[in-house]
Order: C-alpha cells, then structure tokens, then sequence
C-alpha cells in the first residue's frame, strides 16, 4: 500500500498541531490504489496509538446510512418516500394541514426549524452550556419535534425550504424499524455492516473496546463521557478501514442504484462554500469540485468528528476521522482528494480560506506600540479587538480568497469587509516573508505574534 504524498502528511500533520488534535485517521483510494494513514493517540491517557482500526462516532454521516436503509424497505415495497411519517409513527405530523412525508425528512424539507435536541444532549454530556435535554430514547426527540411543530415552530409548509434536522432523521430510524421488523442497529447492521465486511462498526450504545476517547478540545484536551441518546442520526461508530469499504461501495453503485438518488441534488443548503451545494437524500453534494460532482456528508458528536467525501468522475473517496473537533475535515478532505487527483492541497477553496485565517490571526500593534489589537479566527471570518477596552470588536470577512499561487509565494494582499452603516469597512491586509500587516481605517499595524489572552 502507498504511503500518503509527503505534501498532505505534512499538511495533516501541521494541521493537527495547530488544533490539538490528539488523533485522526484516513482512509482514501483512487483508482485501484487505497492509502491509510493514522496519527496521534486514541487514548493520551494511556499512550495507546490509534490506528485505522480505532473506532470513532461518525455523527451525522450516520443519515447516510439510514437514507439507504429507507431506499431499501421501499424496493421491498414495505414504505413509499411519499408516505406521511405520522402514518408509520401513529402520531399526527403536519405544517399548515400538509402532511410531513417520509421524502421531506431524507431531504431536510419539513419546514420545520431544529428543535436542538441533539446539541443540547451534546452539550450535557461534554459539561458545556446550560440547558440539558436528557432525552435517552429516541421516541423524546419525536414527541419534542410533534410539541414544536404544534406550538407553530415551523415557518413554511414541508418542501419549500431547507432546515438541518436531526430529529426527523431519529424519526426516520423509527420508522426503519416499524418498517422492517429489525431495531435500527441491527436493519443496519444487516443491510451494510454484514454486506460489506464491516466487522469492526457499531454503535455508541455498545462501548466497543477499540473506540478512541473522545476530548474537549483545548491547549490541554480533556476527556469526556461517550454522548448516549444518539441513534439514526448520528449514533454509528466506525473506523477508517471499514468505512472505506463504505465510501467505495457508493461511489461504485454497489448499492442497486441507491448511492445515484442519493447523490440526485434535491435542495439547495444555506452553506455555500464552492457555489451550488445542494442535499440529496443523507448526503451534502458540491457540484462543481475539480471539474465534477462531489459527494460528502460529515460528522460531529462536539468531541469526535468525522467527514466523507468521494467523486466518481475522479475515481477518488476518503474518510477523515478524529476524537476532538479542530481543523474542519470536510477541508482536509477536499485536500486530500485534490492531491491524490495530482492537485495541489491549497486548490480547494475552503483550504484557501481558512489558510489566509491562520496566518492573518495574531497580535497587532501600531506605531511605537501606542496602540494594539488582537485578530483572531472565528469560524470562517476574523474577530478585530482593540486591546484595552477602548472600541468596539469588529468582524472581517475575506472580499476574495488568493488562489494557490498568491498563498505560495512570498508576499501578497488581501481585502477583507466589515459591515459599515449601511454600507462596509475594508480592512487590508499584506505580507512579506514572515512580516504581516493591516492597514485598518487610520492605522497602519504590524503582526507582532500570536493573539493574546484578554487583558495581557
């Protein structure tokens, strides 16, 4: 087996550094050709290395597999996408009169905006935030949408707009089992795990021996709790070597034509990072990646995160899988991909983007020191703070993002906006070798180092 290109381990590898990541593995082919890689601990606790045989929560690359799961009851003719899902659950589901049907759930089109049940159960488990949801069934979430749904929580009727929700997927696991005969877990299990030679999968109910701890990110990772409660929507765990098997076995139809309806492009998401990124039944589609349809779906349970992503024009896939949040995978997917397609890792644009975010975040200060500001990375934008409390924060965000070759060379520029009275703000900033500069309304400012605690 060939070793990954040195330009994306070293890109992992920084990357990893940079976050605090304390493990991630990899699995990719392309072509005939299938590369594995591991790094990290799975265990800092015990110095247990992880491998591609350590298992990590999938999260809601999960609604992959439960979106085959549906397709396959309805060629056995036990349901129809057009169903209501009231008619499999017993319970009346309906906006404005209009059934929600089983299509509306796999496509996120229910009208209905998250209740947030599963961030809440999330939050609870890792100790953040303060409002617990100790829903241990998946007939919670059910009964917690339906109360939404009747206090008028939606805002348009089922198939006119796109809301990311988790708790129709839980509903969908229901039906599944209703439908079959079989709990999710083992339809599932029978369906994929079994077909593909995926021995070493499960479920987070299970504590399998070989999963690796999850952590609260941070300069020093904390370990947490196994979160519990997640079922059809974000509950299986994997490792890199079985799901590999998966993504091949979709991006070679492996799945009697299940993997082209799910791929089909059926509603336009929020997110738009490279331009016409859709949802198709449990998988995010780019349309446009390195000349041809991306499909993808990542994954995240607060402490493990994951991401999938393969392309049947480039004969391409990869899985990313780690125990802490960090550097986005869906990214260093994409890196991964491009390289292995005999690109470069910064043809990608979000690697671009957040490229330029890293090496513009730090600690600025104007001339002879009379002045500072502390720039850092914020999700995808930059957060401008005067130090000393006087002025207000200001947030950036990139007007264009370099291409390739303006990141790779020595110097540069780049033009970021802030929302102005109607109107907005730029705010540039250049580079030379390692010396960076803004030049922010009146003041010229010099990179002097990392951003600094608040108050230093």
């Amino acid at each position: 087996m060939p070793p990954l290109p040195r330009e994306l381990e070293s890109f992992i590898l920084e990357k990893m550094s940079r976050y605090r990541m304390p493990s991630l593995t990899l699995s990719a082919f392309k072509g005939g050709e299938a590369f594995q890689a591991s790094y990290g601990y799975s265990s800092i606790e015990t110095g247990s290395p992880a491998s591609i045989d350590t298992a990590y929560g999938i999260g809601s690359i999960t609604k992959s597999f439960t979106a085959l799961a549906v397709l396959a009851l309805e060629e056995e003719g036990k349901l129809s996408l057009d169903d209501p899902v009231g008619s499999h659950l017993g319970i009346d589901l309906e906006v404005e009169g209009q059934p929600i049907t089983l299509e509306h759930l796999l496509t996120h089109t229910s009208g209905v905006p998250a209740t947030a049940y599963a961030e809440a159960l999330l939050r609870g488990f890792l100790g953040v935030g303060g409002y617990w949801k100790p829903y241990s069934r998946p007939w919670d979430a059910v009964l917690y949408l339906k109360r939404a749904i009747d206090e008028g929580w939606a805002v348009s009727k089922p198939g006119r707009r796109f809301f990311y929700l988790n708790e129709g997927y839980v509903a969908l696991g229901i039906v599944v089992e209703r439908s079959s005969g079989y709990s999710y877990e083992e339809y599932i299990r029978r369906l994929v795990f079994e077909k593909l030679g995926m021995t070493s999968s499960g479920f987070i109910g299970e504590r399998l021996e070989h999963a690796a701890t999850p952590y609260k990110p941070g300069d020093r990772p904390q370990p947490v709790p196994l979160p519990a409660g997640i079922t059809a929507d974000g509950g299986i765990m994997s490792t890199a070597r079985d799901m590999l098997r998966y993504v091949e076995s979709l991006a070679r139809g492996e799945f009697r034509g299940y993997a082209e309806r799910m791929e089909k492009p059926r509603v336009r998401v929020p997110w738009q990072a490279l331009g016409g990124e859709a949802y198709g039944y449990g998988l995010i589609i780019y349309p446009d990646f390195m000349g041809g349809r991306l499909a993808s779906h990542g994954g995240s349970l607060l402490a493990y995160t994951a991401w999938m992503g393969y392309s049947t024009r480039l004969d391409s896939g990869v899985v990313l899988l780690s125990n802490t949040t960090g550097y986005p995978l869906a990214a260093m997917g994409m890196a991964v991909l491009s390289v292995l397609s005999g690109g470069s890792h910064l043809d990608p644009k979000p690697v671009r983007a957040l490229e330029i975010l890293e090496r513009l975040e730090g600690y600025y200060e104007g001339f002879d020191s009379s002045i500072a500001f502390n720039i850092r990375r914020v999700g995808t934008g930059l957060l401008v703070e005067p130090v000393g409390g006087v002025g207000s924060p200001m947030a950036l965000s990139p007007r264009e993002i370099p291409g390739p070759s303006e990141l790779e060379a020595g110097e540069g520029s780049v033009v970021f906006v802030s929302p102005y009275m109607g109107g907005v703000l730029e705010v540039e900033f250049n580079w030379r070798g390692e010396r960076v500069e803004a030049l922010l309304e009146r003041y010229r400012l010099v990179k002097r180092g990392p951003a600094r605690m608040h108050g230093v």
